[in-house]
């Protein structure tokens, strides 16, 4: 479980290591973007607060070299989130897509299913 909304804002807002113009936006702003990850449908494994913590070090940086407070922000959750989420590859959602799209009619996971039954179902994958 994660903590609160209020809860991962303060833990960001004390944890920048030198204050910084906009810090309360900035903190709110990068928890907003973490949690958001945690229920988009096509992320796996979303950002956890330590995530939420390297976007506002990073902003704070490009901050204090001039940066206005959207390009620092963009920038900061470009190179941070990457490496702290997991995307659903698009194969991975094809499978789930058509699985379940199979067993909605009733297709026998039993063996390879005859074409016929497949027909309609699962787009031709050429």
């Amino acid at each position: 479980d994660y903590q609160t909304e209020d809860e991962e804002i303060e833990i960001v807002s004390h944890r920048l290591v030198k204050p910084v113009p906009k810090a309360p936006q900035l903190a709110r702003a990068a928890v907003r973007l973490a949690r958001a990850t945690r229920e988009h449908p096509r992320v796996r494994r979303g950002a956890s607060v330590r995530a939420a913590l390297s976007i506002g070090e990073i902003a704070r940086v490009l901050l204090e070299s001039g940066k206005d407070f959207e390009e620092a922000f963009l920038e900061a959750a470009l190179m941070a989130l990457p490496t702290r989420i997991e995307i659903e590859r698009e194969s991975d959602l094809w499978i789930r897509e058509h699985t379940t799209a199979l067993e909605q009619h009733d297709v026998e996971f039993e063996g390879a299913p005859p074409a016929e039954q497949l027909e309609g179902i699962v787009p031709d994958p050429k």
